[in-house]
């Protein structure tokens, strides 16, 4: 049994010259999952951190952030990554930008029910299977995603009427289970956090808008983990969409009959 663990990441206009929405996360062995948990939880309990949040982290301001000296402040992203490095099979990540997104009519965006985040955690969710029957395996993955994000309830009510009522969904996409979780209850997820960031940080280089380097910290990552990524253009929203109604019911992941289209637009 594979365990996959989902957070989202989200840059804003005026703070980078490409803001966006990423998706990211890793995948890997339910009982090294496990591992991890326990020795993660064991240091940012050391550390006097609930969880593990990359935008608090990297502002420096906040308790318990604020409080640590260089050489702790240094280590304890050292801890997550070596762990990861040593228990997790691959990651991947899944890339929106607000340009790209905006440049969709309404009626495009209302087939995702005006939500990237949509788009985004399907993708990771179909590079995962994609990347599993590529390989032959019959593993199934238990899903896990951080609750709280903008765009996350409308998945889970759909993906969870999905799940009921199409089993043939849920075998050709290799899902166990899925399901929202907190960092509180998941300590893995803060894994997911790191990644998302750091790709969505990294995205205006990819993108050949800024010149700015690779992170050391991403980089490590990158030298030792298979990563599998997609970043969006409207086009390929465009199609993903399209494929997706097509693959699904009609109606469970856009606007369902008889319901008015949100009229409010999707906020970065």
């Amino acid at each position: 049994m594979l365990r996959a663990f989902l957070d989202a990441s989200k840059t804003f206009p005026g703070k980078t010259s490409a803001p966006a929405l990423t998706m990211a996360g890793f995948v890997g062995e339910a009982k090294v999952w496990s591992r991890f948990q326990r020795h993660w939880r064991a240091a940012r309990k050391k550390s006097g951190l609930d969880y593990f949040h990359m935008v608090d982290y990297e502002a420096h301001q906040k308790s318990p952030y604020s409080k640590w000296g260089d050489q702790q402040y240094r280590a304890i992203l050292d801890n997550l990554i070596s762990l990861t490095i040593d228990i997790v099979d691959f990651g991947v990540t899944a890339s929106i930008t607000k340009d790209e997104y905006d440049s969709l009519t309404l009626e495009e965006k209302q087939k995702m029910s005006d939500n990237p985040y949509l788009w985004a955690i399907s993708s990771c969710i179909g590079q995962i299977a994609g990347r599993l029957i590529k390989e032959g395996s019959k593993e199934e993955v238990v899903y896990i995603y951080e609750s709280g994000d903008l765009g996350e309830p409308e998945f889970g009510d759909a993906i969870s009427r999905l799940m009921r009522v199409s089993e043939k969904f849920k075998t050709l996409m290799r899902i166990f289970s899925i399901m929202p979780g907190t960092k509180r209850q998941f300590p893995a997820l803060d894994s997911a956090d790191f990644l998302a960031w750091e790709a969505n940080h990294y995205l205006p280089t990819k993108l050949g808008v800024t010149s700015q380097p690779i992170r050391p910290t991403f980089q490590r990552v990158l030298e030792h983990i298979p990563m599998q990524s997609q970043i969006f253009d409207s086009a390929q929203l465009q199609d993903s969409a399209e494929r997706t109604q097509r693959a699904a019911l009609p109606g469970m992941f856009g606007f369902q009959p008889g319901k008015s289209p949100r009229k409010r637009p999707y906020r970065w």
